[in-house]
């Protein structure tokens, strides 16, 4: 856990201190953002498109991410509080984001974008995919630094300093000593997540070189991506706004995008087979 990447002090702003920092978390969603963008930007262009637009479509994806993220947080984990506390809504180092919050308003932005520019949507969403498990792989990373997302006790696991979510948690349920100077070691879900999604960015790479029809990529992502969400929320323990039907909400929504991603795969799958005997 690193949370502050490097603290230049305090900085007078009409005789107010203010704290100037940077933090990890922030920092590695940065990083995530150009990368991913980058790696956009060279779909587009191994598809004969151009290679700047994704740059564009990008900053729109990344304000509606935030935005996204941060109101599923407030609306399925702390509704009541942030009532009571509304300025705490812009407050990002209390509470946090939902990832699944984000990508869905991410991708009603990327619906927008393509018709305002009247652009073919399936064609956008195969040269923007990749980037998404990409940047969420380094963005764990920032979770981790940051201690929040952290596993169930678990041994051998990870353990988080004083302080930080995972040890307030255990403290509060009595599980610690009164001298401890760590949280009890818990599955280390944020680098699991990390590393998974490493994967899931290889292999759609792989499916981009053998891509048998224009949409292929976004739909092997959900099918992709929701079993390891679904499957990691079991080993979750920061509170994520209960549980519905023994489910979480995380794993609800898993379960809605991965059949979203069969059914899109295979009328995309059917609707290209169907122009080919056309076209002959």
């Amino acid at each position: 856990m690193y949370p502050v990447l490097y603290d230049f002090g305090t900085f007078n702003l009409f005789g107010m201190l203010l704290p100037v920092k940077i933090y990890t978390y922030g920092a590695l969603l940065a990083v995530a953002f150009m990368l991913g963008m980058w790696v956009a930007s060279r779909q587009a262009k191994a598809l004969g498109l151009p290679g700047e637009w994704p740059y564009d479509l990008g900053v729109y994806i990344l304000v509606a991410a935030l935005v996204g993220s941060r109101a599923f947080y407030i609306f399925f984990e702390e509704p009541q509080f942030y009532l009571q506390h509304p300025l705490q809504v812009f407050n990002i180092s209390r509470g946090g984001l939902v990832f699944y919050g984000g990508f869905i308003f991410s991708a009603l932005t990327l619906i927008a974008y393509v018709r305002i520019k009247k652009m073919r949507l399936w064609q956008v969403a195969d040269v923007m995919t990749p980037a998404l498990p990409l940047g969420h792989a380094i963005g764990r990373l920032g979770c981790l630094m940051f201690g929040c997302c952290f596993g169930k006790p678990w041994e051998p696991g990870i353990c988080f300093p004083a302080g930080s979510p995972a040890f307030m948690s255990h403290f509060e349920q009595h599980l610690l000593s009164p001298d401890a100077v760590a949280s009890l070691p818990v599955f280390p879900t944020q680098l699991i997540e990390s590393g998974l999604n490493l994967v899931i960015f290889t292999v759609l790479l792989g499916v981009v070189r053998r891509k048998q029809f224009t949409g292929q990529i976004f739909p092997v992502y959900l099918m992709l991506y929701a079993p390891v969400r679904f499957a990691l929320e079991f080993f979750r323990d920061d509170w994520r706004g209960g549980e519905f039907l023994a489910l979480s909400v995380s794993q609800w929504i898993s379960l809605a995008l991965f059949g979203g991603g069969v059914a899109i795969y295979h009328v995309l799958r059917r609707s290209a087979a169907a122009n080919a005997v056309r076209n002959r």
